[in-house]
């Protein structure tokens, strides 16, 4: 009877052994899952991050070149109106150097 008792403690005992690694096990694999799914979801934020990055990088560009060409269009205005001033006036200019010359008030 003493040895039937040993032998049940020794088949317990190897019982809660194997329940014990299979419980480590399982908190090893639940912790490599757990990793792996952190993993992952650090690339995805990264690569969600670096979109909105280029969304925002690409609206910005598209104010600037709307501002930009708003300035060329201003820009090309003014110009054109100093070279219509500048046209207007060589007439003026023309009469000026030819009573100089003819008239001697150089």
């Amino acid at each position: 009877m003493a040895f039937d008792v040993l032998s049940i403690i020794k088949d317990e005992e190897q019982k809660a052994s194997k329940l014990l690694h299979e419980a480590q096990q399982s908190a090893n694999d639940m912790i490599k899952n757990a990793e792996s799914k952190a993993i992952e979801d650090e690339r995805k934020a990264a690569v969600d991050h670096r979109a909105l990055f280029q969304s925002i990088l690409d609206e910005r560009k598209t104010q600037v070149e709307a501002q930009l060409k708003t300035q060329q269009t201003e820009t090309r205005a003014a110009l054109t109106a100093v070279v219509q001033q500048a046209q207007d006036r060589v007439a003026d200019a023309a009469q000026f150097i030819i009573n100089e010359v003819i008239n001697g008030h150089r």
